[in-house]
């Protein structure tokens, strides 16, 4: 390799951090949203069928932990989570769900009314695993009227239920995209 190759791949390198989008988040990158600094700590996939799949990842911000989900399925969708029990919902929604098969189309939580938006029968892996162990899952999502608050169901297996509850953000909202500095770049 002469000295002009060595220069032109270490310009092909370069990353023009300027443009980077919510699309470009990865872990062990940062980013900024609402005065503060977020480092992003996991990064899973979910696959939805169709060639449709979403990430989600878990981010803090050194005080609070949160799942941010990304989707970008005509538009980009982003919603900021944090993780709740499904009980604080209903005490009776894991077995409400096993019997109906399906939780109930409204919800009211946190003096907040939610309708059911969308079921998502799909698979969720986390970004390390090299494996195919893909676990499968249904997701409900839930929304207020206004679109802004979001509520999300997920059922792993017969018995297992997480939930969460956040509130839709716009991409915009978020800047100063780096990603993970340590990361293999390209030969």
């Amino acid at each position: 390799m002469g000295l002009f190759d060595r220069f032109k791949k270490k310009k092909e390198e370069r990353v023009d951090y300027s443009n980077l989008t919510v699309l470009d988040i990865e872990k062990g990158g940062m980013f900024d949203f609402e005065l503060s600094t977020w480092m992003v700590q996991d990064e899973y996939t979910y696959d939805w069928g169709n060639e449709n799949f979403s990430k989600e990842y878990k981010i803090s911000n050194g005080v609070d932990s949160l799942f941010m989900s990304v989707d970008d399925d005509d538009e980009v969708e982003i919603a900021l989570l944090k993780k709740i029990k499904p009980r604080s919902i209903d005490e009776n929604l894991p077995e409400t769900i096993i019997k109906d098969g399906v939780p109930p189309r409204k919800i009211d939580f946190k003096s907040i009314t939610f309708l059911l938006d969308e079921e998502r029968p799909g698979y969720f892996k986390p970004i390390d695993d090299d494996e195919e162990a893909w676990e499968e899952l249904i997701s409900w999502d839930y929304y207020d009227e206004s679109e802004e608050y979001v509520l999300t169901i997920e059922r792993w297996g017969e018995n297992s239920f997480e939930a969460a509850f956040g509130r839709s953000i716009s991409e915009h909202s978020i800047s100063n995209i780096l990603p993970n500095p340590n990361r293999e770049l390209p030969e």
